[in-house]
Protein backbone atom coordinates (compact mmCIF):
# COMPACT_ATOMS: atom_id res chain seq x y z
CA UNK A 1 0.00 0.00 0.00
CA UNK A 2 0.98 3.26 -0.79
CA UNK A 3 2.60 5.51 2.02
CA UNK A 4 0.53 8.64 3.69
CA UNK A 5 0.73 11.79 1.79
CA UNK A 6 1.44 13.53 5.16
CA UNK A 7 5.12 12.11 5.46
CA UNK A 8 7.63 14.47 6.55
CA UNK A 9 9.74 13.57 3.28
CA UNK A 10 11.44 16.07 2.07
CA UNK A 11 9.72 15.57 -1.24
CA UNK A 12 6.56 13.69 -0.66
CA UNK A 13 5.56 13.41 -4.08
CA UNK A 14 8.38 10.58 -4.23
CA UNK A 15 6.57 8.84 -1.30
CA UNK A 16 4.42 6.47 -3.85
CA UNK A 17 7.58 4.97 -5.57
CA UNK A 18 9.14 3.80 -1.93
CA UNK A 19 7.66 0.56 -0.55
CA UNK A 20 6.05 1.18 2.79
CA UNK A 21 8.99 -0.74 4.62
CA UNK A 22 11.86 1.62 3.15
CA UNK A 23 9.24 4.92 3.66
CA UNK A 24 8.54 3.66 6.98
CA UNK A 25 12.41 3.17 7.64
CA UNK A 26 13.25 6.91 5.86
CA UNK A 27 10.49 8.21 8.61
CA UNK A 28 12.16 7.09 11.43
CA UNK A 29 15.68 8.48 10.43
CA UNK A 30 16.81 12.03 11.52
CA UNK A 31 18.11 14.87 9.11
CA UNK A 32 21.66 15.01 8.19
CA UNK A 33 23.54 16.47 11.16
CA UNK A 34 25.22 18.64 9.30
CA UNK A 35 21.85 20.32 8.34
CA UNK A 36 21.36 20.75 12.25
CA UNK A 37 24.75 22.84 12.81
CA UNK A 38 24.45 26.79 13.34
CA UNK A 39 25.34 28.92 10.32
CA UNK A 40 28.09 30.46 12.00
CA UNK A 41 29.82 26.50 12.41
CA UNK A 42 28.49 25.52 9.10
CA UNK A 43 31.09 28.70 7.62
CA UNK A 44 33.88 27.62 9.31
CA UNK A 45 33.82 24.20 7.43
CA UNK A 46 33.19 25.51 4.18
CA UNK A 47 36.18 28.54 4.89
CA UNK A 48 38.98 25.39 5.77
CA UNK A 49 37.57 22.87 3.30
CA UNK A 50 40.91 21.83 1.73
CA UNK A 51 41.50 20.94 -2.00
CA UNK A 52 44.03 18.20 -3.19
CA UNK A 53 43.49 19.79 -6.66
CA UNK A 54 44.46 23.20 -5.65
CA UNK A 55 45.81 25.52 -8.48
CA UNK A 56 43.93 23.67 -11.33
CA UNK A 57 40.79 24.00 -13.10
CA UNK A 58 39.28 20.99 -10.91
CA UNK A 59 39.65 23.04 -7.59
CA UNK A 60 37.28 25.96 -9.52
CA UNK A 61 34.73 23.31 -10.55
CA UNK A 62 34.64 21.79 -7.62
CA UNK A 63 34.06 24.77 -5.40
CA UNK A 64 31.16 26.09 -7.73
CA UNK A 65 29.79 23.14 -7.61
CA UNK A 66 28.92 22.91 -3.89
CA UNK A 67 26.52 26.09 -4.15
CA UNK A 68 24.40 23.64 -6.39
CA UNK A 69 24.19 21.17 -3.15
CA UNK A 70 20.50 22.83 -2.02
CA UNK A 71 19.30 26.31 -0.72
CA UNK A 72 21.06 26.48 2.57
CA UNK A 73 24.45 25.78 1.33
CA UNK A 74 23.87 28.30 -1.36
CA UNK A 75 22.97 30.50 1.24
CA UNK A 76 25.57 29.96 3.57
CA UNK A 77 28.34 30.10 0.84
CA UNK A 78 27.05 33.61 -0.31
CA UNK A 79 27.16 34.82 3.13
CA UNK A 80 31.31 33.08 3.60
CA UNK A 81 33.59 35.07 2.10
CA UNK A 82 36.45 33.27 3.25
CA UNK A 83 35.43 30.22 1.30
CA UNK A 84 35.88 32.59 -2.37
CA UNK A 85 38.94 33.79 -1.07
CA UNK A 86 40.78 30.41 -1.46
CA UNK A 87 39.37 30.38 -5.12
CA UNK A 88 41.04 33.68 -5.76
CA UNK A 89 44.66 31.87 -7.12
CA UNK A 90 43.24 28.96 -8.55
CA UNK A 91 41.13 31.51 -11.17
CA UNK A 92 44.08 33.61 -11.60
CA UNK A 93 46.77 30.94 -12.56
CA UNK A 94 44.45 30.16 -15.61
CA UNK A 95 45.17 33.76 -16.76
CA UNK A 96 48.80 33.42 -16.40
CA UNK A 97 47.91 29.88 -18.26
CA UNK A 98 46.44 31.74 -20.80
CA UNK A 99 48.81 33.83 -21.64
CA UNK A 100 51.77 31.12 -21.51
CA UNK A 101 49.69 28.85 -23.43
CA UNK A 102 49.48 32.01 -26.04
CA UNK A 103 45.62 30.29 -26.06
CA UNK A 104 44.09 34.13 -26.57
CA UNK A 105 40.78 32.56 -29.11
CA UNK A 106 37.84 32.09 -27.43
CA UNK A 107 37.53 28.52 -29.02
CA UNK A 108 40.37 27.95 -26.74
CA UNK A 109 40.37 25.24 -24.05
CA UNK A 110 42.18 28.26 -21.44
CA UNK A 111 40.53 30.73 -22.96
CA UNK A 112 36.82 29.54 -22.72
CA UNK A 113 37.73 28.80 -18.64
CA UNK A 114 39.52 32.23 -18.31
CA UNK A 115 36.88 35.00 -18.73
CA UNK A 116 36.71 37.98 -16.76
CA UNK A 117 33.62 37.08 -15.50
CA UNK A 118 34.84 33.65 -13.77
CA UNK A 119 37.30 35.79 -11.79
CA UNK A 120 35.19 38.53 -10.76
CA UNK A 121 32.49 36.60 -9.32
CA UNK A 122 35.08 35.14 -7.16
CA UNK A 123 36.42 38.55 -6.06
CA UNK A 124 33.53 40.01 -5.60
CA UNK A 125 32.13 36.95 -3.51
CA UNK A 126 35.25 36.84 -1.18
CA UNK A 127 35.51 40.66 -0.21
CA UNK A 128 35.89 41.92 2.26
CA UNK A 129 39.01 39.30 2.83
CA UNK A 130 42.44 39.84 2.19
CA UNK A 131 44.18 37.65 -0.26
CA UNK A 132 47.20 36.78 -1.80
CA UNK A 133 48.12 38.05 -5.86
CA UNK A 134 51.08 35.50 -6.28
CA UNK A 135 53.00 34.74 -9.79
CA UNK A 136 51.40 37.33 -11.88
CA UNK A 137 51.75 39.75 -15.01
CA UNK A 138 50.52 43.15 -15.49
CA UNK A 139 50.53 42.77 -19.40
CA UNK A 140 47.56 43.70 -21.62
CA UNK A 141 46.67 40.25 -22.62
CA UNK A 142 45.64 39.17 -19.35
CA UNK A 143 42.26 40.83 -19.01
CA UNK A 144 42.43 39.48 -15.34
CA UNK A 145 44.64 42.47 -14.41
CA UNK A 146 41.92 45.10 -15.02
CA UNK A 147 39.52 42.79 -12.58
CA UNK A 148 41.84 43.17 -9.60
CA UNK A 149 42.11 46.93 -9.75
CA UNK A 150 38.69 47.36 -7.51
CA UNK A 151 40.03 45.00 -4.81
CA UNK A 152 43.75 46.68 -4.75
CA UNK A 153 43.00 47.13 -1.12
CA UNK A 154 42.18 43.47 0.00
CA UNK A 155 46.01 42.36 -1.08
CA UNK A 156 47.98 41.55 1.74
CA UNK A 157 50.78 39.44 -0.71
CA UNK A 158 51.83 40.42 -4.10
CA UNK A 159 54.52 38.54 -5.81
CA UNK A 160 54.40 40.52 -9.61
CA UNK A 161 56.97 39.97 -12.82
CA UNK A 162 57.07 43.42 -14.92
CA UNK A 163 57.13 42.95 -18.29
CA UNK A 164 59.29 46.55 -19.14
CA UNK A 165 60.22 50.08 -17.25
CA UNK A 166 56.90 51.54 -18.23
CA UNK A 167 55.11 48.39 -16.89
CA UNK A 168 56.73 49.22 -13.42
CA UNK A 169 56.32 52.96 -13.34
CA UNK A 170 52.68 52.99 -15.06
CA UNK A 171 51.27 49.64 -13.62
CA UNK A 172 52.99 47.88 -10.69
CA UNK A 173 54.33 50.73 -8.53
CA UNK A 174 51.45 52.63 -7.94
CA UNK A 175 49.22 50.14 -7.66
CA UNK A 176 51.34 49.21 -4.73
CA UNK A 177 51.90 52.56 -3.59
CA UNK A 178 48.64 54.36 -3.85
CA UNK A 179 45.96 51.14 -3.44
CA UNK A 180 47.61 48.48 -1.46
CA UNK A 181 47.01 49.23 2.06
CA UNK A 182 47.08 45.93 3.64
CA UNK A 183 50.08 44.88 1.88
CA UNK A 184 52.46 42.49 3.67
CA UNK A 185 54.81 41.25 1.54
CA UNK A 186 56.02 42.42 -1.74
CA UNK A 187 58.12 40.44 -4.22
CA UNK A 188 58.93 42.34 -7.60
CA UNK A 189 61.16 40.60 -10.28
CA UNK A 190 62.54 42.33 -13.72
CA UNK A 191 63.61 39.44 -15.92
CA UNK A 192 64.88 41.46 -19.03
CA UNK A 193 65.47 44.70 -17.68
CA UNK A 194 67.18 47.18 -14.92
CA UNK A 195 66.00 50.01 -13.60
CA UNK A 196 66.85 53.12 -11.52
CA UNK A 197 64.50 54.73 -8.46
CA UNK A 198 64.48 57.39 -11.42
CA UNK A 199 60.28 57.14 -11.54
CA UNK A 200 59.80 55.92 -7.72
CA UNK A 201 58.12 59.52 -7.12
CA UNK A 202 54.93 57.79 -7.00
CA UNK A 203 55.50 55.38 -3.77
CA UNK A 204 54.04 56.46 -1.00
CA UNK A 205 55.19 54.90 2.10
CA UNK A 206 53.12 56.21 4.97
CA UNK A 207 50.33 54.45 2.75
CA UNK A 208 51.81 50.98 3.57
CA UNK A 209 51.36 50.73 6.90
CA UNK A 210 51.91 46.89 7.07
CA UNK A 211 54.36 45.87 4.64
CA UNK A 212 56.98 43.77 6.36
CA UNK A 213 58.54 41.72 3.45
CA UNK A 214 60.31 42.27 0.23
CA UNK A 215 62.28 41.44 -2.26
CA UNK A 216 62.78 43.48 -4.84
CA UNK A 217 65.98 44.27 -7.10
CA UNK A 218 68.40 46.42 -5.42
CA UNK A 219 68.22 49.45 -7.46
CA UNK A 220 64.59 50.27 -6.51
CA UNK A 221 65.21 50.49 -2.59
CA UNK A 222 65.57 53.77 -1.75
CA UNK A 223 64.58 55.70 1.44
CA UNK A 224 61.26 56.48 -0.29
CA UNK A 225 60.44 52.90 -0.34
CA UNK A 226 61.23 52.14 3.09
CA UNK A 227 58.81 51.88 5.50
CA UNK A 228 59.50 51.44 9.41
CA UNK A 229 57.04 48.13 9.43
CA UNK A 230 60.17 46.32 7.63
CA UNK A 231 61.39 43.06 8.98
CA UNK A 232 62.82 41.54 6.15
CA UNK A 233 64.63 42.80 2.74
CA UNK A 234 65.87 40.88 0.36
CA UNK A 235 67.92 42.92 -2.91
CA UNK A 236 67.88 40.62 -5.81
CA UNK A 237 70.70 41.59 -8.36
CA UNK A 238 73.89 43.87 -8.03
CA UNK A 239 73.94 47.26 -6.52
CA UNK A 240 76.72 49.49 -6.69
CA UNK A 241 78.87 50.57 -4.27
CA UNK A 242 78.98 53.70 -4.89
CA UNK A 243 75.18 54.27 -3.55
CA UNK A 244 75.55 53.28 -0.19
CA UNK A 245 75.06 56.14 1.17
CA UNK A 246 71.71 55.86 -0.40
CA UNK A 247 71.22 52.91 1.54
CA UNK A 248 71.73 53.39 4.19
CA UNK A 249 69.17 56.27 4.08
CA UNK A 250 66.92 53.90 3.60
CA UNK A 251 67.57 51.34 6.20
CA UNK A 252 68.33 53.96 8.64
CA UNK A 253 64.00 54.15 7.91
CA UNK A 254 63.88 50.68 8.48
CA UNK A 255 64.09 50.41 12.85
CA UNK A 256 61.98 46.96 12.86
CA UNK A 257 64.74 45.36 10.37
CA UNK A 258 65.75 41.67 11.60
CA UNK A 259 67.06 40.46 8.18
CA UNK A 260 69.23 41.91 5.26
CA UNK A 261 70.44 40.26 1.97
CA UNK A 262 71.97 41.69 -0.53
CA UNK A 263 74.82 42.13 -3.29
CA UNK A 264 77.00 44.89 -3.63
CA UNK A 265 78.64 45.34 -6.87
CA UNK A 266 82.02 47.56 -7.54
CA UNK A 267 84.10 48.39 -10.56
CA UNK A 268 88.19 49.51 -11.29
CA UNK A 269 87.40 53.03 -10.25
CA UNK A 270 85.53 51.60 -7.22
CA UNK A 271 87.54 52.91 -3.58
CA UNK A 272 89.85 49.57 -2.55
CA UNK A 273 91.38 50.82 0.72
CA UNK A 274 89.46 50.23 4.03
CA UNK A 275 86.86 53.49 4.22
CA UNK A 276 86.15 55.56 7.23
CA UNK A 277 82.21 55.86 7.76
CA UNK A 278 80.88 59.26 7.84
CA UNK A 279 78.21 58.05 10.31
CA UNK A 280 76.63 54.47 11.48
CA UNK A 281 73.04 53.32 11.16
CA UNK A 282 71.74 51.24 14.05
CA UNK A 283 69.94 48.16 13.55
CA UNK A 284 69.31 47.05 17.03
CA UNK A 285 67.01 44.32 15.76
CA UNK A 286 68.82 42.79 12.70
CA UNK A 287 69.18 38.77 13.18
CA UNK A 288 70.64 37.64 9.94
CA UNK A 289 72.59 39.72 7.63
CA UNK A 290 73.40 38.51 3.80
CA UNK A 291 76.10 40.39 2.35
CA UNK A 292 78.03 39.75 -0.69
CA UNK A 293 80.07 41.07 -2.69
CA UNK A 294 83.85 42.77 -3.00
CA UNK A 295 86.85 42.88 0.28
CA UNK A 296 86.24 46.24 0.22
CA UNK A 297 82.96 46.96 -0.55
CA UNK A 298 81.67 44.87 2.44
CA UNK A 299 83.83 46.38 4.80
CA UNK A 300 82.69 49.37 3.81
CA UNK A 301 79.04 48.08 4.25
CA UNK A 302 79.86 46.72 7.54
CA UNK A 303 81.69 49.28 8.83
CA UNK A 304 79.14 52.03 8.36
CA UNK A 305 76.11 49.65 10.53
CA UNK A 306 75.70 48.81 13.90
CA UNK A 307 74.24 45.79 15.04
CA UNK A 308 73.71 42.89 18.02
CA UNK A 309 77.02 41.04 18.28
CA UNK A 310 74.14 37.91 18.07
CA UNK A 311 73.74 38.40 14.44
CA UNK A 312 73.90 35.82 12.39
CA UNK A 313 76.19 37.04 9.54
CA UNK A 314 77.11 35.14 6.12
CA UNK A 315 79.23 36.74 3.51
CA UNK A 316 80.11 35.77 -0.07
CA UNK A 317 83.59 37.11 -1.06
CA UNK A 318 83.62 38.10 -4.70
CA UNK A 319 87.65 39.11 -5.23
CA UNK A 320 89.71 37.20 -2.82
CA UNK A 321 93.33 36.68 -3.32
CA UNK A 322 95.47 33.88 -3.59
CA UNK A 323 97.68 35.15 -1.57
CA UNK A 324 95.82 35.90 1.38
CA UNK A 325 92.87 35.19 3.99
CA UNK A 326 90.15 37.67 3.29
CA UNK A 327 89.44 38.20 7.06
CA UNK A 328 91.87 40.58 7.61
CA UNK A 329 90.32 43.10 4.94
CA UNK A 330 86.70 41.75 5.35
CA UNK A 331 85.67 42.08 8.42
CA UNK A 332 85.57 45.19 11.01
CA UNK A 333 86.99 44.28 14.32
CA UNK A 334 83.69 45.48 15.98
CA UNK A 335 81.54 42.61 13.75
CA UNK A 336 84.28 39.97 13.36
CA UNK A 337 82.93 37.25 15.69
CA UNK A 338 86.89 37.18 16.49
CA UNK A 339 86.70 39.66 19.31
CA UNK A 340 83.16 40.64 20.34
CA UNK A 341 81.85 38.75 23.19
CA UNK A 342 81.05 36.13 23.07
CA UNK A 343 83.27 35.27 20.70
CA UNK A 344 83.65 32.24 18.35
CA UNK A 345 84.16 29.11 20.14
CA UNK A 346 84.15 26.48 17.46
CA UNK A 347 85.12 26.67 13.98
CA UNK A 348 84.87 25.05 10.36
CA UNK A 349 86.73 25.09 7.49
CA UNK A 350 85.82 23.01 4.63
CA UNK A 351 86.56 22.88 0.68
CA UNK A 352 84.40 22.62 -2.02
CA UNK A 353 84.25 19.99 -4.57
CA UNK A 354 84.62 20.80 -8.21
CA UNK A 355 82.48 17.94 -9.90
CA UNK A 356 83.80 18.92 -13.73
CA UNK A 357 86.80 21.97 -13.96
CA UNK A 358 89.97 21.21 -12.05
CA UNK A 359 91.75 24.29 -13.69
CA UNK A 360 89.71 26.55 -11.58
CA UNK A 361 90.85 27.37 -8.27
CA UNK A 362 89.40 25.43 -5.19
CA UNK A 363 87.92 27.51 -2.19
CA UNK A 364 88.08 27.30 1.29
CA UNK A 365 84.87 28.50 3.38
CA UNK A 366 84.39 29.24 7.34
CA UNK A 367 81.54 28.56 9.21
CA UNK A 368 81.87 30.38 12.99
CA UNK A 369 79.64 29.17 15.88
CA UNK A 370 79.25 30.11 19.73
CA UNK A 371 77.53 28.03 22.05
CA UNK A 372 76.16 25.77 18.87
CA UNK A 373 74.28 28.71 17.12
CA UNK A 374 76.20 29.73 13.68
CA UNK A 375 77.09 33.06 13.75
CA UNK A 376 79.51 34.04 10.85
CA UNK A 377 79.83 32.67 7.95
CA UNK A 378 82.45 33.45 5.03
CA UNK A 379 82.85 32.18 1.86
CA UNK A 380 85.56 31.53 0.63
CA UNK A 381 87.98 32.42 3.71
CA UNK A 382 90.71 31.34 0.65
CA UNK A 383 91.91 29.87 -2.17
CA UNK A 384 93.35 26.33 -1.53
CA UNK A 385 96.44 27.30 -3.51
CA UNK A 386 97.22 29.79 -1.01
CA UNK A 387 99.17 27.07 0.74
CA UNK A 388 100.13 27.06 4.20
CA UNK A 389 100.57 30.87 4.62
CA UNK A 390 96.52 31.13 4.07
CA UNK A 391 95.93 29.01 6.53
CA UNK A 392 98.16 30.03 8.88
CA UNK A 393 96.49 33.70 8.17
CA UNK A 394 93.38 32.08 9.42
CA UNK A 395 94.73 30.61 12.58
CA UNK A 396 95.99 34.27 13.47
CA UNK A 397 92.41 35.72 12.99
CA UNK A 398 90.95 32.80 15.49
CA UNK A 399 93.94 33.39 18.10
CA UNK A 400 91.69 36.14 19.33
CA UNK A 401 88.96 33.57 19.66
CA UNK A 402 87.97 31.38 22.80
CA UNK A 403 88.25 28.53 20.42
CA UNK A 404 88.19 24.67 21.58
CA UNK A 405 86.74 23.18 18.65
CA UNK A 406 87.42 23.07 14.91
CA UNK A 407 86.47 20.79 12.29
CA UNK A 408 88.09 20.10 8.95
CA UNK A 409 86.63 19.00 5.41
CA UNK A 410 89.45 19.56 3.05
CA UNK A 411 88.96 17.70 -0.26
CA UNK A 412 92.63 18.61 -1.54
CA UNK A 413 95.35 19.27 0.02
CA UNK A 414 98.61 21.34 -0.90
CA UNK A 415 102.45 20.19 -0.49
CA UNK A 416 103.21 22.51 1.69
CA UNK A 417 100.63 21.34 4.40
CA UNK A 418 103.12 19.00 5.83
CA UNK A 419 103.44 18.61 9.09
CA UNK A 420 105.25 21.01 9.83
CA UNK A 421 102.53 23.16 8.83
CA UNK A 422 100.24 21.53 10.98
CA UNK A 423 102.81 21.55 13.75
CA UNK A 424 103.24 25.58 13.52
CA UNK A 425 98.73 26.13 12.47
CA UNK A 426 98.13 24.08 15.85
CA UNK A 427 100.58 25.92 17.98
CA UNK A 428 98.76 29.13 17.23
CA UNK A 429 95.40 27.74 18.56
CA UNK A 430 96.56 26.96 22.09
CA UNK A 431 92.66 26.40 23.40
CA UNK A 432 92.23 23.51 20.91
CA UNK A 433 90.60 20.91 22.82
CA UNK A 434 88.49 19.15 19.69
CA UNK A 435 89.45 18.10 16.46
CA UNK A 436 87.43 16.35 13.93
CA UNK A 437 88.56 15.42 10.73
CA UNK A 438 85.57 15.06 8.28
CA UNK A 439 86.88 14.48 4.97
CA UNK A 440 85.15 12.42 3.10
CA UNK A 441 88.28 11.60 0.20
CA UNK A 442 89.83 8.13 -0.10
CA UNK A 443 92.91 9.15 -1.69
CA UNK A 444 96.77 8.82 -0.28
CA UNK A 445 96.78 12.60 0.14
CA UNK A 446 93.86 13.20 2.13
CA UNK A 447 94.60 9.92 4.56
CA UNK A 448 98.12 11.49 5.33
CA UNK A 449 96.32 15.05 6.04
CA UNK A 450 94.26 13.59 8.68
CA UNK A 451 97.04 11.43 10.11
CA UNK A 452 99.63 14.43 10.44
CA UNK A 453 96.99 16.97 11.54
CA UNK A 454 95.79 14.65 14.31
CA UNK A 455 98.95 13.87 15.73
CA UNK A 456 100.15 17.66 15.83
CA UNK A 457 97.10 18.41 17.06
CA UNK A 458 97.36 15.83 19.88
CA UNK A 459 101.14 16.70 19.92
CA UNK A 460 100.22 20.55 20.75
CA UNK A 461 97.50 19.36 23.47
CA UNK A 462 99.85 18.22 25.23
CA UNK A 463 103.04 20.90 24.97
CA UNK A 464 100.13 23.03 26.40
CA UNK A 465 99.30 21.40 29.39
CA UNK A 466 101.93 21.90 31.96
CA UNK A 467 101.32 20.17 34.99
CA UNK A 468 101.09 16.26 34.21
CA UNK A 469 98.05 16.69 37.07
CA UNK A 470 96.43 18.83 34.74
CA UNK A 471 96.13 16.52 31.54
CA UNK A 472 93.31 14.55 33.14
CA UNK A 473 91.15 17.92 33.92
CA UNK A 474 91.81 19.17 30.12
CA UNK A 475 91.56 16.17 28.28
CA UNK A 476 90.96 16.28 24.28
CA UNK A 477 88.81 14.67 21.84
CA UNK A 478 89.04 13.86 18.24
CA UNK A 479 86.22 12.84 15.86
CA UNK A 480 87.92 10.69 12.55
CA UNK A 481 85.67 9.91 9.80
CA UNK A 482 86.52 7.04 7.97
CA UNK A 483 85.78 6.67 4.15
CA UNK A 484 86.10 3.06 3.14
CA UNK A 485 86.49 3.07 -0.69
CA UNK A 486 83.74 1.39 -3.08
CA UNK A 487 86.89 -0.42 -5.54
CA UNK A 488 88.91 -1.62 -2.31
CA UNK A 489 88.00 -3.42 0.63
CA UNK A 490 90.99 -2.68 2.95
CA UNK A 491 90.99 1.03 2.50
CA UNK A 492 88.55 1.13 5.54
CA UNK A 493 91.28 -1.45 7.22
CA UNK A 494 94.23 0.95 6.61
CA UNK A 495 92.10 4.30 7.70
CA UNK A 496 91.38 2.28 10.57
CA UNK A 497 95.08 1.59 11.15
CA UNK A 498 95.82 5.62 10.51
CA UNK A 499 93.81 6.18 13.85
CA UNK A 500 95.68 3.69 16.26
CA UNK A 501 98.75 4.58 14.97
CA UNK A 502 98.03 8.25 16.08
CA UNK A 503 95.85 7.23 19.25
CA UNK A 504 98.77 4.95 20.56
CA UNK A 505 101.78 7.74 19.57
CA UNK A 506 99.68 9.83 21.99
CA UNK A 507 99.51 6.99 25.15
CA UNK A 508 103.18 6.82 24.68
CA UNK A 509 103.68 10.39 25.58
CA UNK A 510 101.72 9.16 29.37
CA UNK A 511 98.53 10.61 28.33
CA UNK A 512 95.62 8.66 27.07
CA UNK A 513 92.74 10.37 24.49
CA UNK A 514 89.60 11.47 26.63
CA UNK A 515 87.17 10.78 23.70
CA UNK A 516 87.70 9.06 19.94
CA UNK A 517 84.02 9.26 17.63
CA UNK A 518 84.56 7.45 14.36
CA UNK A 519 82.02 7.75 11.52
CA UNK A 520 82.44 4.99 8.61
CA UNK A 521 80.64 5.89 5.96
CA UNK A 522 80.20 4.90 2.62
CA UNK A 523 81.99 6.21 -0.02
CA UNK A 524 79.61 8.44 -2.95
CA UNK A 525 79.92 11.56 -4.82
CA UNK A 526 77.46 12.73 -2.20
CA UNK A 527 79.97 12.63 0.61
CA UNK A 528 82.23 14.72 -2.21
CA UNK A 529 79.67 17.54 -2.14
CA UNK A 530 78.70 17.72 0.67
CA UNK A 531 80.01 20.77 2.68
CA UNK A 532 79.60 18.72 5.88
CA UNK A 533 81.43 20.75 8.90
CA UNK A 534 79.40 19.10 11.79
CA UNK A 535 79.49 15.26 12.67
CA UNK A 536 75.95 15.28 13.46
CA UNK A 537 75.34 15.42 9.44
CA UNK A 538 77.36 13.16 8.89
CA UNK A 539 75.25 9.58 7.26
CA UNK A 540 76.99 6.32 8.27
CA UNK A 541 77.41 3.23 6.69
CA UNK A 542 75.67 -0.18 8.72
CA UNK A 543 77.83 -2.15 7.22
CA UNK A 544 81.18 -0.40 8.04
CA UNK A 545 79.85 1.14 11.38
CA UNK A 546 78.98 -2.88 12.63
CA UNK A 547 82.54 -3.84 11.66
CA UNK A 548 84.17 -0.82 13.23
CA UNK A 549 82.83 -1.73 16.23
CA UNK A 550 83.45 -5.54 16.33
CA UNK A 551 86.97 -5.13 15.05
CA UNK A 552 88.43 -1.56 16.05
CA UNK A 553 87.16 -0.68 19.84
CA UNK A 554 88.55 -3.55 21.57
CA UNK A 555 92.07 -2.70 20.05
CA UNK A 556 91.85 1.07 20.98
CA UNK A 557 90.61 0.64 24.54
CA UNK A 558 94.15 0.57 26.43
CA UNK A 559 95.09 4.07 24.63
CA UNK A 560 92.06 5.66 24.48
CA UNK A 561 89.11 6.66 27.64
CA UNK A 562 85.77 6.60 25.37
CA UNK A 563 85.29 5.28 22.02
CA UNK A 564 82.17 5.77 20.47
CA UNK A 565 81.35 4.12 16.93
CA UNK A 566 78.76 6.09 15.40
CA UNK A 567 76.25 3.92 13.03
CA UNK A 568 72.41 4.24 12.07
CA UNK A 569 70.87 1.34 14.32
CA UNK A 570 68.70 2.31 16.90
CA UNK A 571 69.40 0.80 20.30
CA UNK A 572 72.97 1.06 22.22
CA UNK A 573 74.67 -1.69 21.71
CA UNK A 574 76.10 -1.80 25.52
CA UNK A 575 79.97 -1.48 27.00
CA UNK A 576 82.81 -2.94 25.18
CA UNK A 577 86.16 -2.92 27.67
CA UNK A 578 86.28 -1.36 30.75
CA UNK A 579 85.34 2.15 29.41
CA UNK A 580 84.99 2.18 25.43
CA UNK A 581 81.68 1.80 23.88
CA UNK A 582 80.14 2.11 21.27
CA UNK A 583 76.46 4.54 20.79
CA UNK A 584 73.64 5.11 18.27
CA UNK A 585 72.27 8.02 16.75
CA UNK A 586 75.17 10.26 15.85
Amino acid sequence: MPYPSSTILPLPRLASLLSTRDAAALEKLSDVPIDKLPTEILQKIFADIPSEYRGSLHAVSLMLSLQSVCRRWRSVLLATPEYWVQGIQDVTDLYVARVFLNADEEDGVVGKRANPRLLDLFLTRSAPCPFQLEDYMSIPRCPGWKAFVSHFDRVNVFKVSAVDAVDLRNNILPAVATKMRRLERFELSLPRFEVSTEGIDQWEAHNLPHLQIVNIPSTLFCRAMAVPSLHTVTLSGERDIESLPDLLAALERCPALSTLSLHLSSNRHSVTTRPTPERTVELLNLRKLVVAGSTSGIYALLSSLSFPSATHLELFVTDAERSQSVLPSVLPRHHSGLYTSPTLDRVGLHTHFQHYDDTEPEWVSMRGFVQDEERLRVSPVLRLDSGADGFLQVAGALRACTLTALALNLFRVTDDMDRAFWARFFAALPGLRRLELLSAQHRDSCRAMKRDAAEQFLAASRANLKPVRERARRGVSLAWRLCPDKDDASQLEREIGDVEEVVSGHAHHGVRLERLELYACAFGIHDLCSNVVDVMQIQTDAAASQLVARDCVSRLESVVEVVVVAGPWTVIRGRLGRRARYASGW
